[in-house]
């Protein structure tokens, strides 16, 4: 069971996330949609530190952990529990694909050389770039960057993984073969998966809830058949229609 209560961030005086509060189940899918500027990013970057919120309590597996008061002990046991998918896939330049993925094994997890190799490869191989260990960054296209990205995320072996806008960088053609990954991934159920995406026909097939963040407050936390076919609310029927219009 994971957790969150009272998630509150803001920038100056502009409030980007308001008292947010939820729970999912280990292993759940859960799809996080809403207009630009609305909060989603910032909650995934909340529950992943790289944002420090004013207030906002998380629980994983009966562990508590204030989110705004952390020690280096408690960041450093809550980064293990979770890994993170950025939109421009934040690779090391001058590190091979290989060297990605062994990074963190061999920093955070203190593995040896030839656990990290095996586990990266167990991975790489997993995503389709096991025949790409020694290209760099710069050799590779948007959809491989982010396949070498998500065998990073997986290595680490999370009991949490976020998305945020997985496919937002990756031309049109390069999106299906990430997505195809990413449903794989999230179908073992080994992990819970927070996924922030516009690709509104993934999210309804994929999740098993589906969070939609307005003005940074949810608005509605539901089956994806109530949210996309069903919502009682008329910003979130407004919102599906104007995404809808635009992906035609």
């Amino acid at each position: 069971m994971i957790k969150v209560e009272n998630l509150t961030k803001r920038f100056g005086n502009n409030t980007i996330l308001d008292n947010i509060s939820f729970e999912v189940k280990s292993g759940e899918i859960i799809g996080i949609i809403g207009s630009s500027g609305s909060g989603k990013s910032t909650l995934l970057r909340c529950l992943n530190l790289l944002e420090k919120p004013q207030s906002g309590l998380l629980t994983i597996d009966g562990e508590t952990f204030d989110l705004a008061n952390l020690n280096s002990k408690e960041t450093l046991r809550l980064r293990k529990k979770m890994s993170m998918v950025f939109q421009n896939f934040n690779l090391f330049n001058k590190k091979n694909t290989l060297q990605n993925v062994t990074e963190g094994l061999l920093t955070v997890q203190k593995l040896s050389k030839e656990e990290a190799n095996q586990k990266a490869l167990h991975y790489l191989t997993q995503v389709g770039m096991a025949n790409y260990l020694n290209h760099y960054p710069v050799h590779l296209s948007g959809g491989q960057k982010q396949r070498v990205a998500i065998a990073r995320a997986l290595a680490l072996t999370p009991e949490i993984i976020l998305f945020d806008e997985p496919t937002s960088a990756l031309d049109p053609e390069l999106v299906n073969e990430v997505l195809k990954i990413i449903k794989a991934i999230s179908e073992s159920h080994e992990f819970t998966v927070f996924l922030v995406s516009h690709e509104m026909n993934f999210i309804k097939s994929i999740s098993d809830r589906v969070m939609f963040i307005n003005e940074g407050k949810i608005l509605d936390f539901d089956h994806p058949d109530v949210i996309f076919n069903h919502s009682k609310h008329q910003r979130i029927r407004d919102f599906l229609a104007k995404m809808e219009n635009f992906n035609e």
